[in-house]
């Protein structure tokens, strides 16, 4: 906590028309990396939620570290019951991150971050004869051409948005889709 910390430019222009209607107003393409706070405190934190998710399972708070995840979350809709296992593993799905177990404590981690440790095939143990280490290449055609989000836009009333992403090299016609009960703001999508 850092002592006489002020929250500021809480502005008055209407969200979500400030920031869309960069017509009207031209700061409006500022807003994303900028420092309104207008639109912004209705979201949790990853890390919160992920918390929150796992306290409701029955796991004591000391058996639970979210200090790796990252992230805000606009918007998640639980539609149906469920356990708590499988709310994580749709949030760890969109985000990007897993869960491992060390020392009887779960810890949440971002995937794509630096590596933690190198390891030479010197170091591996053979299971049977013959070479330590196999490399197996997979075939351009069962890699997916495109990949497809389905998610809720957050600056709307929450209507339907499809994002994809598109390899240009990959010789096959496979799409991969999935659908999120989530409010994503558009960039983010």
């Amino acid at each position: 906590h850092v002592p006489e910390c002020a929250a500021w430019t809480w502005d008055a222009r209407p969200y979500p028309f400030f920031p869309a209607l960069t017509d009207v107003w031209t700061d409006g393409a500022n807003w994303r990396l900028g420092h309104w706070l207008t639109g912004r405190l209705g979201a949790v934190s990853l890390a919160a939620l992920v918390r929150h998710l796992c306290l409701r399972a029955g796991l004591p708070e000391s058996r639970v570290d979210v200090s790796g995840l990252w992230g805000a979350v606009e918007g998640y809709a639980i539609t149906a019951l469920e356990s708590p296992r499988a709310s994580i593993t749709t949030l760890s799905r969109h985000f990007g991150f897993d869960a491992l177990e060390t020392e009887g404590v779960i810890r949440f981690i971002m995937r794509g971050r630096a590596a933690v440790a190198s390891v030479a095939p010197d170091d591996l143990v053979a299971a049977r004869e013959g070479d330590v280490l196999e490399l197996t290449r997979g075939q351009e055609t069962e890699l997916p051409q495109a990949l497809k989000w389905q998610v809720a836009r957050a600056d709307e009333d929450y209507e339907a948005a499809q994002v994809e992403a598109r390899r240009i090299t990959v010789d096959t016609t496979r799409i991969a889709s999935e659908s999120f009960p989530m409010a994503v703001p558009p960039e983010e999508a």
